[in-house]
């Protein structure tokens, strides 16, 4: 993906690392959204009524999603933190 973005212009030079970064925030992301969803599929319970409602809401934006992370974080801060699964943590 370098060789392209390198033609397009010179200041591309180091975007190799900028991507290798990105792309292992990513996989760290994609990983820990699998863990969670795997945790509360075996296990429900641990998880309160209101933190499951904003976390099966569907969404329909990016707009949205960033709304419901930081009501996810609003909540998890207000509530106590040892009925939260670990990788809600974090």
């Amino acid at each position: 993906m370098g060789n392209p973005l390198l033609l397009e212009s010179a200041r591309w030079q180091n975007s190799h690392r900028r991507i290798k970064a990105l792309l292992a925030q990513s996989f760290t992301l994609i990983t820990q959204a699998c863990e969670t969803y795997l945790v509360l599929q075996d296990k429900p319970e641990p998880l309160r009524t209101s933190l499951a409602l904003l976390i099966h809401a569907p969404v329909a934006s990016m707009a949205d999603v960033r709304k419901r992370v930081k009501q996810l974080r609003h909540a998890i801060a207000a509530g106590e933190r040892r009925t939260v699964p670990p990788t809600l943590i974090g």
